[in-house]
């Protein structure tokens, strides 16, 4: 007879100092989103929208407040740490002008991928709650301890 296979069992770390730094980071990125809306107001100097500040305080308000924001250009995704080589959310948020929001559920692969957007919305809040639909499963693993 075949041993039974452990699971592996993630429970939530409750550390006031992780949740201090956590909460101090989403402070940071909501300053910083308005900060950068600001400077991209004026669409005839960039192809960047002025979005990132209302989506950042959305999914802020979700349960996805328990990773780290992370952004590109157009783009948010969540990491599952503070630390830069924390993994990244599968789904992410694209952002555009003439769109809003596109919510995708993955990146795509290699270049070639086809891969289409769940949900397309000028709603911040509507955004949040699909990426937070979509990584409902999401369990990522915490980042590797430095030796």
């Amino acid at each position: 007879m075949a041993e039974p296979l452990l699971a592996v069992v993630r429970v939530p770390v409750q550390n006031s100092r992780v949740d201090k730094a956590l909460e101090e980071e989403w402070d940071a990125w909501e300053a910083y989103a308005d900060e950068y809306d600001t400077h991209h107001l004026d669409e005839t100097k960039t192809w960047v929208p002025p979005n990132l500040g209302a989506l950042v305080r959305a999914v802020r308000r979700t349960s996805l407040c328990r990773w780290s924001p992370s952004a590109s250009h157009a783009s948010l995704h969540l990491c599952a740490g503070v630390r830069f080589d924390a993994e990244r959310s599968p789904a992410f948020v694209a952002r555009n002008r003439t769109d809003g929001y596109l919510v995708y559920p993955r990146y795509p692969r290699g270049g070639v991928d086809d891969i289409q957007p769940t949900l397309v919305t000028n709603s911040a809040t509507e955004a949040a709650a699909e990426l937070e639909r979509l990584l409902t499963d999401w369990n990522p693993l915490p980042p590797a301890s430095p030796t």
